[in-house]
C-alpha cells in the first residue's frame, strides 16, 4: 500500500512531460522517468472491487461457544472481541455507553447473546445488536 501511495505522490508531483499517467484504472509511467528518478520502476493496476458473498470470519455461534467456554484463553478472546467491536463502533451513534465499565458491557453483551439466538449472523453484528439493545441512544426532538 505504501508503494502505491508513494507512486501516486511521485506521479502527481512529477511534471507532465515526465510521462506519468493515471488512465482507465491504471497507473503507469514512461520508461524515461528513470532518467529523472534513478532506479524508478512501477507497475500498479488499480482494479475495481469484486463482489463476493459475505462470509463472516468469526460467526455468532463461535463467539457464543468461546464466551461459554471454561477455558480462560477462550473467555479472554470473547471479551477481547466484544471490546474490539465496541471500541471500533463507539463513535458511530449506534449505541451510547459513555462512562460504562467495560467489564459490565462485556457481561451484558454475553447475557444478550445467550438469550437471543442469532446463529446465522456474524459475531460482529451480534455484538452490535446487543449493544444497541442494551444502550440505545436517546432521540431528542
Amino acid at each position: 500500500m505504501r508503494l502505491v501511495a508513494l507512486a501516486l505522490l511521485l506521479a502527481l508531483g512529477t511534471p507532465a512531460h515526465a510521462g506519468c499517467h493515471i488512465t482507465l484504472g491504471q497507473f503507469w509511467c514512461d520508461p524515461n522517468l528513470g532518467k529523472l528518478i534513478p532506479n524508478f520502476q512501477i507497475g500498479v493496476t488499480i482494479a475495481p472491487p469484486v463482489a463476493v458473498p459475505f462470509q463472516p470470519i468469526v460467526t455468532a455461534a463461535y463467539l457464543v461457544e468461546a464466551c461459554s467456554s471454561a477455558d480462560p484463553k477462550r473467555q479472554a478472546g470473547c471479551a477481547g472481541f466484544i471490546s474490539g467491536v465496541t471500541d471500533a463502533n463507539a463513535g458511530t451513534g449506534q449505541f451510547c455507553i459513555a462512562g460504562v465499565d467495560h467489564y459490565f458491557v462485556e457481561g451484558r453483551v454475553i447475557e444478550y447473546i445467550h438469550r437471543v439466538p442469532m446463529q446465522g449472523l456474524s459475531a460482529t453484528r451480534m455484538v452490535l445488536e446487543a449493544l444497541r439493545a442494551n444502550w440505545p441512544c436517546a432521540v431528542t426532538r
